[in-house]
């Protein structure tokens, strides 16, 4: 006996049973994001209040907020012992000149725009290693390499005199000039970087210099004393601020996008002294910054968590051993290289610079 079809639904009621269906389907899907955590986003950290009220933060740009998707290069495979692995491609840095203080690397050809401007980075500490990191970009920056000891008081001490630092940037333009065989040969943009004890420079050299430098990068090297004045509870609260006036004062310039800083460290502990993790956080403290948690991956010297605003950079990594210390070296290039021009920018009309013998004075 065969069945009888059902009645056709009208219209009406058709469309009053989709609205049901379609209704219970939002519910469902609604409880399944709830229970999976993403039915709404978290709700952002409370930033550390500002020991610096006067400064008035940006508010975080578009893509400061956006989850990033590009993986990070591994920092643990491109080091090994204390120094950075050498990276493929041709070293373009023609031999060293001696400087006033230090010697300068300048690319053999080219690497400077149409009016001989060179980008040129004073490095503090490590010199043959930083050269050795940079060979990627030896085309397109000319490198200062200052060793001068072992002890931050070794690299801050010299530029107490500030005439070691005009003396410094004099011949660095004399070199390039000599080498260029251009007597307009000169400083485009000027940076520093410091790693380790060589960072004790910088704070001495921003004090009196800081509207000519473009940009700094302190790697794993920025410390402080603490407080005497009570008992050091060994957090940022005992870190004595005073220390840190310089980068602070730079790091507001960064915020406002008129400089860049780039400040990173691991961490290994220290004696007597601040480590540079507790120093970094006191800086984000006087700031009103706070950090934003990054997963460190299989890198047994990632990034565990930034702070990114303006032109300000900070990153917290994994490592709390010597070679976790000689890691951050490497760092340089991939600052450097956000802050160079491509390697297809043109250089100066009319062929490349001409080096001459390094063993010129400066």
């Amino acid at each position: 006996m065969s069945e009888e079809p059902e009645p056709a639904l009208s219209e009406w009621e058709a469309y009053r049973r989709a609205l049901v269906l379609l209704a219970l389907g939002a519910v469902a899907f609604g409880s399944l994001l709830a229970i999976r955590g993403i039915a709404a986003p978290p709700r952002a950290l409370a930033a550390t209040p500002s020991a610096s009220p006067a400064l008035e933060v940006p508010a975080p740009l578009p893509s400061e907020t956006a989850t990033t998707t590009t993986p990070r290069p591994r920092l643990d495979q491109r080091v090994e012992r204390c120094g950075p692995v050498t990276p493929p491609g041709e070293d373009h840095f023609a031999a060293p000149r001696e400087l006033s203080m230090g010697e300068i690397w300048i690319p053999k050809q080219g690497g400077h725009d149409a009016s001989h401007g060179f980008h040129v980075v004073v490095h503090f500490h490590a010199k043959r290693a930083a050269k050795r990191a940079l060979r990627p970009l030896s085309d397109r920056v000319a490198l200062v390499g200052v060793d001068l000891g072992t002890l931050t008081g070794h690299y801050s001490k010299p530029f107490d005199d500030a005439e070691a630092f005009r003396d410094l940037r004099s011949s660095i333009e004399r070199a390039l000039q000599r080498h260029t065989g251009q007597p307009k040969a000169h400083i485009k943009r000027l940076m520093l970087s410091g790693w380790s004890a060589g960072v004790g420079a910088i704070p001495v050299i921003l004090k009196r210099f800081s509207e000519d430098i473009a940009g700094v990068a302190l790697l794993d090297g920025l410390h402080a004393g603490w407080r005497l004045d009570q008992p050091s509870d060994l957090t940022e609260r005992s870190v004595e601020a005073r220390y840190l006036t310089p980068v602070l004062r730079y790091a507001q310039a960064a915020l406002r996008g008129e400089r860049w800083l780039f400040v990173s460290h691991s961490h290994v502990p220290t004696t007597g002294y601040a480590p540079t993790s507790v120093t970094a956080d006191r800086l984000l403290r006087e700031l009103g910054l706070s950090r934003r948690v990054v997963d460190p991956g299989d890198d047994d010297y990632g990034v565990t968590s930034e702070v990114r605003r303006g032109s300000f950079t900070l990153e917290g990594r994994l490592g709390a051993d010597e070679r976790a210390h000689c890691a951050q070296l490497v760092l340089l290039a991939d600052t450097l290289a956000a802050q160079l021009p491509s390697p297809e920018a043109p250089s100066a009309p009319g062929g490349a610079a001409t080096p001459t013998p390094s063993s010129d004075a400066p």
